[in-house]
C-alpha cells in the first residue's frame, strides 16, 4: 500500500486515483491483479460516461471540444 501523506490529502488520492483511495479508506491491502485490472474497468466506465453527460448538457460547444478531446487521450470515446 502506498504512503499517502507522500501523495497529498485524501481528495488528492481520490482525484488522481479513485480505486487506491478506495481501497485506501475500506482498509484493502490486497487485490488481485485481475479484480484491480477489472474495477479499474469500471472507472474508466464511470469517468467516460461523467464526462459524456457533463459534455452533452448546456456547456457551450467549447467545453464540448475540451472534454472530448480529454476523453479521447484517456481512451474514451464520446458519441456526439
Amino acid at each position: 500500500m502506498i504512503d499517502t501523506s507522500q501523495v497529498g490529502g485524501l481528495f488528492t488520492l481520490f482525484l488522481h486515483a479513485p480505486l487506491l483511495a478506495f481501497s485506501f479508506i475500506c482498509g484493502i491491502e490486497e487485490i488481485s491483479p485481475d479484480t484491480w485490472e477489472q474495477c479499474s474497468g469500471l472507472i474508466t466506465q464511470a469517468e467516460c460516461k461523467i464526462a459524456e453527460l457533463m459534455a452533452t448538457a448546456t456547456l457551450g460547444k467549447q467545453l464540448v471540444n475540451r472534454i472530448s478531446s480529454a476523453a479521447t487521450s484517456h481512451r474514451c470515446y464520446l458519441a456526439f
